[in-house]
């Protein structure tokens, strides 16, 4: 399980300096591929929940960054970036918190924290972004998340990021359409009691979020 990140409201995150590169960063998605965002009536407005998206591309916590800016996060990314020279100046000039990628139970444990904060936590479930565009099974280390979190699931479907930037490209693809569906909170009851257990649920949610997503033309 990866988790791409926590508050905006902890730590040494330089907040001004986030709020500006995350705007900047969305202005560019829309410009250059259309980013189109549909249901942020479904984020909750206080307290902590746990945004859970499909893993294509690059773009993925861009894209989660610009639907959930009403509730912004803090980054969290790989030890090793913080070791690239300028990139890593940058990552800690935003505030970025350094976690080893290897280790889910750091991002855990990290994710307990945030949450138990009132603050909010993005997980890609996945773990590592697909090789062929296909959702991969989920991580049981979500599920550990989700019984000691307590807090509500936001399901995301993302849909056109691996046509344009997939993890073989150094850069992204001229042209193509992103899209971004957010689904309605799912309760820690409700995915723990799915017969078909809470991984697989969610995984479930996921990809009819994403088919929306591939379906869904704004203003149509």
């Amino acid at each position: 399980m990866v988790m791409s990140s926590a508050s905006a409201n902890s730590g040494t995150l330089n907040r001004r300096w986030f709020i500006v590169a995350q705007r900047m960063t969305e202005w560019w998605l829309r410009v250059c591929w259309g980013l189109a965002i549909r249901g942020s009536q479904h984020i909750p407005r206080t307290g902590a929940f746990v945004i859970a998206a499909n893993h294509s591309s690059y773009f993925d916590p861009m894209i989660v960054g610009a639907a959930f800016h009403s509730r912004p996060g803090r980054p969290i990314a790989r030890e090793a970036l913080f070791r690239v020279p300028l990139l890593g100046r940058l990552l800690y000039s935003l505030g970025c918190v350094p976690l080893s990628q290897e280790s889910n139970a750091a991002a855990i444990r990290l994710a307990i924290v945030e949450l138990q904060a009132g603050r909010p936590v993005a997980v890609y479930p996945e773990g590592l972004r697909t090789w062929d565009g296909t959702v991969g099974p989920f991580q049981r280390g979500f599920e550990v998340l989700a019984k000691r979190a307590q807090v509500p699931i936001i399901p995301v479907g993302i849909a056109g990021a691996y046509e344009i930037w997939p993890r073989t490209r150094p850069f992204p693809r001229a042209g193509g359409k992103l899209r971004c569906v957010i689904g309605e909170p799912i309760s820690p009851s409700e995915l723990l009691a799915a017969p078909e257990g809470a991984t697989e649920h969610l995984r479930n949610r996921v990809l009819e979020l994403i088919n929306i997503a591939q379906m869904w033309e704004p203003g149509s």
